[in-house]
């Protein structure tokens, strides 16, 4: 069998190599320092001292975020750009884009209502532009 033992270099007494730490001393050296230098534990001491506890668990209380107030689409007739806009804004509701607002509208459209539309057989193309 193998010898299984080596010296601590802070205290100098010879330890079994389990019960030993390396810590970096420098930048390319290591230290190998006993259990006892070390401030720790051996394993088996660290498992018999872990006794089961019982932790009582209380429900954090999240604030509730106040809600945003939604934006509405809108569309510009003139220019024919889309954008979104605040009803409580200060500023007034004109298009973004081209500056105008005697053309601007409220788009309520979505996916779905123009897919029923265009799949009408009544549809007229001549609307869309």
């Amino acid at each position: 069998m193998a010898n299984t033992n080596t010296i601590c270099h802070k205290c100098k007494r010879e330890v079994d190599i389990s019960q030993v730490r390396y810590i970096p001393k420098g930048n390319d050296e290591m230290e190998i320092v006993c259990m006892a230098c070390s401030g720790q534990q051996s394993n088996t001491q660290v498992i018999a001292s872990k006794a089961p506890t019982i932790e009582t668990t209380i429900p954090k209380i999240i604030p509730e975020k106040p809600k945003k107030e939604e934006k509405i689409k809108y569309f510009c007739g003139r220019c024919k750009y889309k954008f979104k806009y605040l009803p409580s804004s200060t500023t007034k509701l004109k298009c973004p884009y081209c500056g105008k607002d005697d053309k601007i509208m409220e788009d309520k459209s979505d996916a779905g209502t123009i897919l029923r539309e265009v799949s009408n057989p009544r549809f007229d193309e001549a609307r869309l532009f």
